[in-house]
Parts: structure tokens; C-alpha cells; sequence
């Protein structure tokens, strides 16, 4: 994945002495660690995670009892439970809710970042995956 990816790399940058700092956001409130990334964390010089805004949380638990229910419907043949999940999984409002948090997420990345690296000078900032919002608190 393109985690593990940007780990190697920064493993390998900071054994060529560069000195590397992570700022993630952990993606759930459960966050499993992978093992492999765990380890290669003691080449990093420093790692900031962040929780999401406790939107992110409380809309990731009703997305998964959403998606549940459809498959549950699915499997009972149920057209309308089907219908009303798939509504709520895959529409405009949808994506306009989750632009809303990830704007949210992003305002309290932005202050984490201003309190944590207030006198810090990067030479290059890389920013990887998605939302948008993340290239956006890189620039």
C-alpha cells in the first residue's frame, strides 16, 4: 500500500541522514498498527498523529450499520432496504457531508501543525493518499 511505500522511502532518507517528521491522522478511533510500519517508526525524527474530527468517527459507525443493513437486505432480497442504503452510501449529499468533515479534519490538522512546528523549516513536504485536503495542508 502506499503507506508502506512512503515508509521504505523515509526509512531509507533517513538512513542516507535526513531527517524525517510524519504528521498522520489516525484513521479510526480502533487504529490497528501494522507491525512492519511499527517498527520502521524509530527512523522517523518525529510523529504527530491526530484524531479526526469526531464527526469522522461518528459518520464512519453509521456508514458501517448503513452498509449492514444493505447487505443484510441483499441477502433477504429486500429491494427497498437496498434502495435506501445504497442512497444513503452513494449520492451527492453523501459526498457533500464527508467534504464538510474533511474540511473540519483539516481546520484541526492546520492548528496542530501551527502549535507542533511553529519554528520548523522544511525542505520538502511530500503529502500522499487522499482526501484532498491532505495536499492541501501540505502546500
Amino acid at each position: 500500500t502506499a503507506t508502506k511505500r512512503f515508509t521504505k522511502i523515509g526509512k531509507y532518507l533517513s538512513k542516507r541522514g535526513h531527517h524525517i517528521t510524519v504528521l498522520s491522522s489516525k484513521m479510526s478511533i480502533n487504529h490497528n498498527v501494522d507491525p512492519l510500519l511499527k517498527r520502521d517508526l524509530k527512523w522517523f525524527e518525529k510523529v504527530v498523529c491526530v484524531n479526526q474530527h469526531y464527526l469522522y468517527y461518528l459518520s464512519i459507525q453509521l456508514m458501517n450499520k448503513i452498509k449492514s443493513y444493505g447487505e443484510s437486505a441483499k441477502k433477504k432480497k429486500n429491494h427497498k432496504a437496498r434502495g435506501i442504503s445504497s442512497f444513503f452510501m452513494n449520492n451527492k449529499m453523501s459526498r457533500i457531508w464527508w467534504t464538510c468533515i474533511d474540511y473540519l479534519s483539516a481546520r484541526k490538522m492546520i492548528r496542530v501543525i501551527k502549535k507542533e512546528f511553529k519554528e520548523t523549516k522544511f525542505d520538502v513536504v511530500i503529502t500522499t493518499y487522499s482526501p484532498i485536503s491532505a495536499h492541501m495542508i501540505g502546500i
